[in-house]
């Protein structure tokens, strides 16, 4: 499931395709991980409500 990160500029969302934005990489050399991007090249699996089966003990 896909977070709410309102700092970076998404591109699509299926795929996943979110960056930041440029004045905002500027700010200094050193940039924290979770403010680069964030892609993903495939779609997130879709489960069927009759295929997935969870067993709680």
């Amino acid at each position: 499931m896909m977070r709410a990160r309102p700092y970076l500029l998404t591109r699509s969302v299926v795929p996943e395709n979110q960056e930041s934005p440029i004045w905002f990489l500027r700010r200094s050399w050193l940039v924290p991980e979770q403010y680069v991007f964030r892609r993903n090249h495939f779609p997130y699996p879709s489960h069927l409500p009759d295929r997935v089966r969870v067993q709680i003990k």
